[in-house]
Parts: structure tokens; C-alpha cells; sequence
């Protein structure tokens, strides 16, 4: 493919892993490269070779929506495109005092994107949740986190070198993923305290459902009795990503399952003294042996949570993603710079290797059916 903005790799180091099984058909989306002119989304197939790309303004798209006849991503640091499959931006939203940051979902029942934000101008980020009304292009604060968990902020401290950004505003839970469920209630993921956060009614009375975390992040605090149990003998979470809501029909009612990119890593700036001793294993920023897919099988009933799957992943302490896609499974490992595809049994299809200063953020695969192919 000729014409790219950037010459940052045009075809990527393949390794074939051990698996049998045929990659699943569809392209890679690599978002977030640091090497591209503002982190342009880059389309490869199976084969590591580019085949499109899509670019941006200021700002990395988190992933792709697919919407009627369009595809949607942000552009910008606080402006979401629609293109058509001629490659016309047919629609643009403005969501003016907000800027975006690690994730956004569409949620079909409302006909709603929902989109972790900033608001510029408080002395916290990255805990606000806004929505946008696809109708009238109308954007609201849905969530503050400050108002469901303000004991919490008011433990954090800032660290000495500022946050994570290099900025003096209070990042004292770090949302990085949100899923919506049944059209009212979302998953969160707060990389922050290594804790996923359930929130029910989120149009109307935003309330906490429950979290799920090591029993040392929350005993002794307000928040303890959201705790789900634990089932079995293993290391929850730590420094989760991608945390993805997942129906089965051959569950009950209220059972589900949760998978995720478990990145296993112990880091929380705003905690300075947490004690992360239960994390047996967990990496540092810059070193360690594994991440992890992690799937829970969560019973609300019974309030608790089980490991029932876990593979063993490149270790990537921050960015990162996890995806089921058909039979298979695509992940990226951003600090190792790659991305994978596995067989439904966990064993390496295929690893894909690219060259960064830094990392990519992300990776998913999209089939791009009735958008590009029929």
C-alpha cells in the first residue's frame, strides 16, 4: 500500500506459534502507536501487511465502532467521526469541555455512545463518564465518580511528579475500560486499585453493584461490603484492562462471565503505601514475567467471583487488550510491542512484532463485514 502518512511499518515481524488452527478471517487494528503521525489507527491482515489507514488529528483512537453504515472512532481529543465506506466523514460530534481518554462503547438499547472522559477544568481526571445521544448529537454527564466514591478521592495523594501525565490534576482511580450491560449498567475497570466496578442503573440512579478485587484493597474502608468472594485458590487481578462482559445461555440468571487482559501488575501512584504482598508474582512498570487472560465466572446470587480460564500472555504492565473474536482470541501486549492471535485452547497462532519508541495502546480485530466486505 503506498501513500501512508508515516513509513513506520509497512509489513510486521510474524512469528507462527504452535497452534493448528487457522487465523480467524478479519484485520488487525494497531491503535495508539507512538510512532505514527498522531497515532493514526493502521489496518493489517493476517499476513502483517498494511492495508489501510485511517487517519487522525490529535489524539489515538481506543477502538472502532460500527454504527448503520458507518464506522466511528475519535479523531481528536474531544471529537468523534463517522465514515462511510467511500471513506467520507459523513458526521461529526463535538463534546466541547470533555476530552476523551482509554474508552468508549455504543450501546444499541439507547442508541447512545458512552465515553470515559475528562472535564476540563476540575482538579481530578479521568474518572467522569459522559454519554452522547445519537439522535440529537446531545453530550451529558452521566457519572462522576466523585459522587459514588468520594472517600476514596479523598484518601488519594498526588504524586511528587505529578500524574501520569506530568500534570498536578488528581487521577485517583484511573478508569482505562467500560461495557455496557442490558442497556443500564456498565462494567468498569479502575486500573487505579486494580479493581473492577459494577454500576447499575446509569441513566437514572447511577449506584454501585459490587467490585471485584483482592479482599486487601477494600477491607477496612466504606466499601468493603461491595466485595464479591472469591472462589479458589488464586492472585486477582492487577492493573486491568478490556474488561469484557460476556452472556452464556448455559448459565444461570445472574451468572456471567468477565474476561480481561490481566496485566499483573502491582502499581497504584496515588496509594503510595498499599501493600501489594497478596500479588504474588506481579510485575513492576518496567519488568515481569507474565500477564495474563483472566475470565471470571461471576455469581451475583451467591456474590462471588471464580478463575476459570487463564493464559499466559507477554508481560505488558500498562497498555494493553483483550479480545474474543469468533473461536479465537486477540491480545496485545503494548510493552512488549506485539500483538497475538491464540487458538480457543490458549496456544499461539500467530505473534505479530512491531517497532516503537514506546508501545501501542491497543489491538483489535474487526471483520469489517456489509462496511468493506460482503
Amino acid at each position: 500500500m503506498g501513500g501512508l502518512v508515516t513509513e513506520s511499518a509497512p509489513i510486521l515481524e510474524v512469528i507462527d506459534g504452535d497452534s493448528k488452527q487457522e487465523l480467524s478471517e478479519g484485520l488487525f487494528a494497531l491503535l495508539g502507536h507512538d510512532k505514527a503521525f498522531n497515532a493514526n489507527i493502521y489496518i493489517y491482515d493476517n499476513d502483517g501487511i498494511i492495508r489501510s489507514e485511517l487517519p487522525l488529528k490529535g489524539y489515538r483512537s481506543d477502538r472502532i465502532l460500527f454504527i448503520d453504515d458507518t464506522i466511528v472512532y475519535s479523531y481528536d481529543v474531544n471529537k468523534l467521526v463517522f465514515v462511510d465506506r467511500l471513506g467520507k466523514m459523513v458526521r461529526k460530534i463535538n463534546l466541547g469541555k470533555y476530552e476523551l481518554h482509554h474508552d468508549f462503547v455504543y450501546d444499541e438499547v439507547n442508541n447512545t455512545i458512552l465515553l470515559l472522559v475528562n472535564e476540563l477544568g476540575t482538579d481530578t481526571i479521568e474518572d467522569v463518564i459522559i454519554r452522547v445521544d445519537l439522535e440529537d448529537g446531545k453530550v451529558s454527564k452521566l457519572v462522576d465518580m466523585k459522587d459514588l466514591m468520594p472517600e476514596a478521592k479523598d484518601k488519594a495523594v498526588i504524586p511528587e511528579e505529578g500524574n501520569t501525565y506530568g500534570g498536578d490534576e488528581l487521577d485517583w482511580i484511573h478508569l482505562n475500560t467500560l461495557d455496557i450491560v442490558n442497556g443500564k449498567d456498565l462494567i468498569l475497570s479502575s486500573r487505579e486499585y486494580s479493581t473492577i466496578i459494577r454500576l447499575n442503573n446509569v441513566y437514572e440512579q447511577p449506584e454501585i453493584g459490587y467490585f471485584i478485587s483482592d479482599e486487601t484493597v477494600w477491607t477496612g474502608t466504606v466499601y468493603e461490603d461491595y466485595m464479591l468472594d472469591k472462589v479458589g485458590d488464586f492472585v486477582s487481578q492487577a492493573g486491568q484492562h478490556t474488561v469484557t462482559y460476556l452472556e452464556d445461555p448455559s448459565l444461570t440468571d445472574n451468572q456471567y462471565y468477565l474476561y480481561m487482559f490481566n496485566n499483573n501488575y502491582k502499581g497504584a501512584r496515588t496509594r503510595p503505601d498499599f501493600d501489594w504482598s497478596a500479588y504474588v508474582g506481579a510485575g513492576t512498570y518496567s519488568k515481569g514475567d507474565y500477564s495474563y487472560l483472566y475470565q471470571y465466572l461471576v455469581d451475583e446470587d451467591k456474590g462471588t467471583y471464580e478463575l476459570i480460564k487463564k493464559v499466559a500472555l507477554p508481560y505488558s504492565s500498562i497498555v494493553s487488550s483483550t479480545q474474543y473474536y469468533g473461536d479465537n482470541l486477540v491480545t496485545s501486549s503494548g510493552m512488549s510491542n506485539c500483538f497475538d492471535e491464540y487458538d480457543s485452547e490458549g496456544i499461539l497462532i500467530r505473534e505479530y512484532k512491531y517497532t516503537s519508541e514506546k508501545y501501542a495502546y491497543r489491538a483489535f480485530k474487526y471483520s469489517f463485514d456489509s462496511f468493506w466486505f460482503q
